[in-house]
């Protein structure tokens, strides 16, 4: 079959009037789509990265002078050092910026002069803008002696950067305050929506506060003796010690030298009645002519309890003898 077939020789092939098709190489379309999003928050946050308050402010201090600077608007200045001046304007800045940026209802309500919205949180404090487009607080204090700031105090958003960072602030200048004395100095720059929640919250999640508020463990006291626990007359069972030395004068003239003294204490264990005595050395023999004082005052206590020193021990054993 093979033989006879068109297989046999490349003569008796059939012939193919069909044109061979080269196709064109099929070239990869690469197309790039860019989504460009505007995002409001670019010109305010910018400054919300830094990580405290008062780099912030110094950064943007230092950012107006090189403008201002630059524009021929100010000479050099002398020295590198901020004025008070632009660190007060550099505050005023970021302060209007966390405002626009967290306050934005109420800010474009004040600028524009419309009514508040009923939902805002902020329309007790019948808030107003002052002449550097800040929001203060319209209180009841207009008429009082304090400073503007005290009188209108700025409101500070609670959820801002800003906020966390001055909180921060303050509690480092404060050598880590307590609640009381940040919520004070606070409120004398600020007016910070539920500040106490604030700062008490700061203050729990500070390493060294806990630290150093941690409840000391009590130590479990063994049970009184029987001589500190029952009723007896006062001075039947007396400790004894000294104190001092105390630097008195010799004599009543004025120019008496002075010497060391001591104050031998006798204690009641029953009724904790003291009794002292003067003494002028720490020796036995001073000690003895001090107890011989106090009996003479007292009675002869029934036990004389003391803390070993050499002074008793060599009063006892010559009481002893």
């Amino acid at each position: 079959m093979v033989q006879n077939g068109f297989l046999s020789s490349p003569s008796q092939w059939p012939e193919s009037h069909q044109e061979a098709v080269n196709p064109p190489e099929t070239k990869k379309i690469l197309v790039h789509c860019t989504d460009q999003k505007e995002n409001p928050k670019n010109n305010v946050t910018f400054f919300e990265n830094y990580p405290s308050y008062q780099r912030t402010i110094h950064v943007i201090a230092y950012m107006y002078r090189f403008i201002n600077v630059a524009r021929k608007i100010l000479k050099p200045p002398t020295t590198e050092d901020l004025s008070r001046k632009e660190i007060e304007s550099a505050k005023s800045v970021v302060v209007r910026l966390t405002q626009k940026l967290h306050l934005k209802e109420e800010y474009m309500a004040l600028e524009t002069k419309q009514t508040m919205s009923r939902q805002s949180s902020l329309r007790t404090l019948n808030p107003f803008l002052d002449n550097e487009g800040l929001i203060r607080v319209n209180g009841r204090l207009a008429n009082s002696s304090m400073t503007y700031d005290e009188r209108f105090p700025i409101i500070l958003p609670t959820k801002s950067k800003l906020c966390e960072n001055f909180v921060k602030f303050v509690h480092k200048v404060l050598i880590h305050g307590g609640t009381k004395l940040m919520m004070t100095t606070i409120r004398s720059q600020f007016y910070v929506p539920r500040v106490k929640r604030t700062v008490k919250k700061y203050i729990s999640d500070c390493l060294k506060c806990v630290r150093h508020k941690q409840n000391v463990k009590s130590q479990l006291m063994a049970a009184l003796p029987l001589e500190r626990s029952m009723l007896t007359l006062p001075f039947t069972y007396t400790g004894v010690d000294f104190a001092g030395p105390f630097q008195v004068k010799s004599g009543n003239l004025k120019n008496s030298p002075f010497q060391k003294a001591y104050a031998c204490i006798f204690v009641c264990f029953s009724t904790k009645a003291i009794h002292l005595e003067s003494c002028t050395s720490l020796t036995s023999d001073a000690f003895l002519a001090t107890f011989a004082r106090f009996i003479g005052r007292r009675a002869l206590p029934k036990v004389v309890m003391s803390d070993n020193g050499t002074n008793f021990v060599g009063a006892s054993r010559d009481l002893v003898k």
